[in-house]
């Protein structure tokens, strides 16, 4: 039968891997700060971010009337439905090629717009699995051989069938 030691290091350990099951993602790393005089937004990403749309609810903040921004290579599209009907909508052209994968401050080829990719401290990186497990694995291991040497029979000087 398991000591009462045994089985609160077994909980303990147990306790730990199911904290970092529940744990979930790392917090955002990169953030893209975008002004225009159409418009801005703050838009967090655990990676850069290699094109497509976002909604407007998937910002951190914006402002100005539009509904989907647009990331293409080197474009930015602020899009809304009144100018897609007068075909009118802000579009940024930052003129140089895969500017969404690199940190720095870019500025629209009109120069009516301005995007800064910078990198944010939101949190510590947390542990992988594998790394909770090995944890787990090392503490209950100190816990088997510690139980171990506590059980085993002493020899006493008194006992005279051990000499």
């Amino acid at each position: 039968m398991p000591s009462k030691r045994r089985f609160d290091l077994i909980a303990l350990c147990a306790s730990i891997l199911w904290a970092s099951i529940l744990a979930g993602p790392a917090a955002a790393n990169i953030r893209y700060a975008f002004t225009s005089d159409r418009g801005s937004f703050v838009y967090d990403s655990i990676s850069f971010f290699e094109g497509g749309s976002l909604s407007a609810g998937d910002l951190v903040r914006y402002s100005g009337d539009f509904e989907d921004v647009y990331f293409g290579n080197s474009y930015i599209l602020l899009d809304n439905a009144a100018c897609r009907i007068a075909d009118d909508c802000f579009d940024a052209t930052f003129g140089l090629s895969g500017i969404f994968q690199t940190l720095g401050t870019y500025y629209a080829s009109d120069g009516g717009a301005e995007i800064v990719i910078s990198q944010i401290t939101a949190g510590e990186p947390v542990p992988e699995l594998s790394s909770w497990a090995l944890l787990a694995v090392g503490f209950a291991g100190l816990a088997f051989a510690r139980n171990r040497r506590i059980w085993r029979p002493r020899l006493r000087l008194s006992d005279s069938s051990a000499i």
